[in-house]
């Protein structure tokens, strides 16, 4: 990252402080100013662990926000083509949604999906040893999906979260990104019971046990 590109984060982040304190929604001066320093911090320490991110696995950006399978507002048009997967017993599913970035390493067949998230990495410990964590965990098998459609199957795409602050203390998860074929099996079990159970009008009330937070699975 050259001085360039620090001095246009910093631009952009006082560009939203300043948009967010025109909404009245920055709240007490004094906490409001703690906040801004978190982000600035985050912000500067997220270059760092991005250049070290990018270097780990030999990768640069090309794609960011890429959407599939959704419709733009005002012209009703599709964006990409939506995730399709063919599942024993329940025949086509197709997903849409939104993939934070895309990284290609220099020969253009090995590509890093990254989907960021900006809280704890603690309800994702599970998927160090379960990839979709028992089926609570679709996203990056649909991502990389979408991405073998997008960019064809001579690629090989992997996926993984990014905890992208402080407090997600920048980790990778899992920490070696997953592949479809390494997930088919459990990610195919998965969507094809949810499927079913939709299909049947099954729809259990049960939101399931708390979570380290206190939290059921509606909480919020």
């Amino acid at each position: 990252w050259r001085p360039e590109h620090r001095s246009l984060l910093d631009q952009l982040a006082e560009e939203a402080f300043a948009e967010a304190e025109s909404r009245g929604v920055a709240g007490k001066a004094l906490l409001w100013e703690m906040q801004q320093e978190a982000i600035r911090s985050d912000l500067e320490a997220f270059l760092e662990a991005d250049a070290g991110l990018r270097g780990r696995f030999g990768v640069t950006p090309h794609l960011v926000e890429v959407g599939f399978g959704l419709r733009h507002a005002a012209d009703g048009d599709p964006t990409l083509p939506p995730a399709e997967r063919q599942v024993p017993d329940v025949g086509a599913l197709r997903f849409g949604g939104a993939v934070d970035r895309v990284d290609l390493d220099p020969s253009g067949r090995v590509a890093l999906v990254l989907d960021y998230k900006t809280g704890s990495a603690s309800s994702y410990e599970a998927l160090k040893k379960d990839p979709v964590d028992a089926g609570r965990r679709l996203q990056l098998p649909i991502y990389a999906l979408a991405l073998q459609n997008i960019l064809g199957e001579d690629v090989t795409v992997y996926a993984a979260y990014w905890f992208v602050s402080a407090r997600g203390k920048f980790v990778l998860l899992p920490p070696e990104p997953v592949g479809l074929p390494q997930v088919a099996e459990s990610f195919d079990a998965a969507i094809g019971t949810i499927a079913q159970g939709i299909a049947a009008g099954l729809f259990p009330a049960n939101p399931g046990a708390e979570d380290r937070g206190g939290f059921a699975n509606c909480g919020w």
